[in-house]
């Protein structure tokens, strides 16, 4: 019992270490290196939730073209507009939301190739440390998709909340067990008996874990469903915006290499 609080304690500690010097390299790449991380992290943000609800949006057409009830508050403005009135303006947005989305990724591609012409200095100075160049060059964009990957899941809770505040507790229940288990089995000094078992390197790992969190989330949709009724198309979008979560969670964890390499030092 010692020895699982004692990692525990161990997972908490390093985790918080974590997020203390994520916090502290905004302002050095942000304002020493001059980087746009605010731009940067949030399209790459905006980009996965468009898609999520261009995704949405068609299925929520499908169900409903085949007779399914609506939503409820959407029934109302369905009834209010007319079927055939409504219809067109989901579809209408659907391609606004589209085009908008290819413009966002054409805008952040060049914030992204802009970046590079910013880093031009031989040396940068973070926590009294000399920094080279091309160590900025090569963690300022796993950074700055840590940051929008961030923004993923508080959303992501937010809108969980709105939705099933039951299952919104239930995630955040779930998150936060996954970032100490992966903080002790990845990130430990040693490599754990676990990984030495599977003989998986860490990305490796981290594929097979995010298919068990994708599980997880959706058997705590099922177990949600049992306990509250809630629209089978709510609980579609909560199954959506859990895999777009989970693969937040992905590229939070196969983006920490780089980041802990160069700046981590707990």
């Amino acid at each position: 019992m010692m020895s699982i609080l004692s990692k525990l304690n161990t997972a908490v500690v390093r985790t918080t270490a974590f997020f203390s010097l994520l916090r502290n390299l905004f302002p050095f790449f942000n304002n020493e290196v001059g980087v746009q991380v605010n731009k940067l992290s949030f399209f790459i943000f905006f980009s996965k939730y468009v898609n999520m609800v261009v995704m949405f949006i068609p299925i929520k057409l499908l169900f409903l073209l085949s007779g399914a009830k609506n939503i409820p508050f959407l029934a109302d403005i369905e009834q209010s507009l007319g079927r055939n009135v409504y219809i067109s303006i989901m579809i209408f947005i659907v391609i606004v939301l589209y085009a908008f989305d290819m413009v966002a990724k054409i805008y952040k591609s060049k914030i992204a190739n802009h970046q590079k012409t910013i880093i031009n200095k031989a040396k940068y100075h973070f926590d009294n440390k000399d920094v080279e160049k091309k160590i900025v060059l090569r963690t300022y964009n796993p950074y700055c998709q840590i940051v929008s990957d961030i923004l993923v899941l508080l959303a992501s809770i937010l809108v969980f909340t709105l939705l099933s505040p039951h299952y919104a507790l239930f995630y955040v229940t779930v998150v936060v067990s996954y970032f100490l288990l992966l903080e002790y089995l990845l990130f430990s000094p040693h490599q754990t008996r676990l990984l030495k078992m599977l003989n998986l390197d860490n990305n490796q790992f981290i594929q097979v874990c995010n298919g068990i969190l994708y599980l997880i989330f959706f058997l705590g949709i099922v177990a949600v469903l049992f306990v509250k009724s809630i629209h089978i198309l709510v609980a579609i979008l909560i199954l959506l915006v859990a895999r777009i979560s989970t693969t937040s969670l992905r590229t939070i964890f196969t983006s920490q290499k780089a980041l802990r390499r160069d700046y981590f030092q707990k």
